[in-house]
């Protein structure tokens, strides 16, 4: 059965001199698919109203937006950001949402006047501890292209809390070597499933088994002994026994060593 949770939301109240308008930004969000089954979707609409003089500023959000109501809004301008590499060839980024890029929007709304905007959340993969919550945040900024801005000071961030992820978590794997042996720990602390770790010869396309190993208090450490001296490039996978609670993951870089 789908489970939908109730519209949450918040008023946000900008302050202003005496003598100046008020804006107000009131956020809601609500989830618009199953809060347990992958991707989850929430639509997250921003309430914008003006006061006795027509307020002009940037928006900016992390998708992008529609506009409706007593708003104009100029052409997005968006940024994606900069993708890291890792050191070797084990790469498997975590990402819980695929939409990484920044939407700006220059926003004019009338004296008296309310404008919504409304942006979608999607979550693609199983989250990270603190990566579950849902709903997206705004930021008004200060600025505006072709006339002042309304809006003075620092940015105002506008977020509310929305609905929570009900679906299994993903596993954050941390690997690291000393001692002749090789260990980590999970994120959550995890009991339950396996850690599989392979290695990556130097020169080879294929990797060899390394260990298959038990979790206690999220943690595991194994004593490795290389089938040859050499450099090899050491990553772990998560495999789930409990799908239910927890997704099948793994290590986002390679640990390297060199045995001897």
């Amino acid at each position: 059965m789908r489970r939908l949770l109730p519209l949450l939301s918040v008023l946000v109240v900008v302050p202003a001199a005496p003598a100046t308008a008020t804006p107000t930004f009131a956020l809601d969000h609500e989830a618009a698919s199953s809060l347990t089954s992958l991707p989850v979707r929430t639509v997250s609409r921003l309430t914008m109203g003006a006061g006795g003089q027509e307020e002009r500023f940037r928006l900016r959000s992390q998708a992008p937006l529609t506009f409706s109501g007593d708003v104009r809004a100029g052409q997005a301008s968006v940024v994606s950001p900069g993708v890291g590499a890792c050191p070797g060839r084990w790469q498997r980024f975590h990402f819980a949402r695929l939409e990484l890029s920044t939407f700006t929007y220059d926003v004019t709304i009338p004296a008296g006047g309310t404008g919504v905007a409304t942006g979608t959340d999607v979550l693609n993969n199983a989250p990270w501890p603190g990566e579950d919550e849902l709903g997206l945040a705004f930021e008004a900024q200060p600025e505006f292209t072709g006339a002042p801005s309304t809006l003075t000071g620092d940015p105002l961030t506008v977020a509310a809390q929305g609905p929570r992820y009900l679906g299994p978590l993903g596993v954050q794997l941390r690997l690291a070597t000393g001692g002749g042996r090789i260990f980590g720990t999970t994120t959550p602390v995890v009991d339950i499933g396996r850690v599989v770790l392979r290695a990556l010869p130097a020169g080879s396309s294929r990797s060899i088994p390394v260990a298959r190993l038990r979790l206690r208090d999220g943690a595991f450490s194994v004593r490795w002994k290389a089938p040859r001296p050499g450099r090899y490039e050491i990553y772990a996978q998560y495999r789930t026994t409990s799908p239910s609670n927890y997704a099948n993951d793994a290590s986002e870089c390679g640990l390297r060593v060199v045995a001897r």
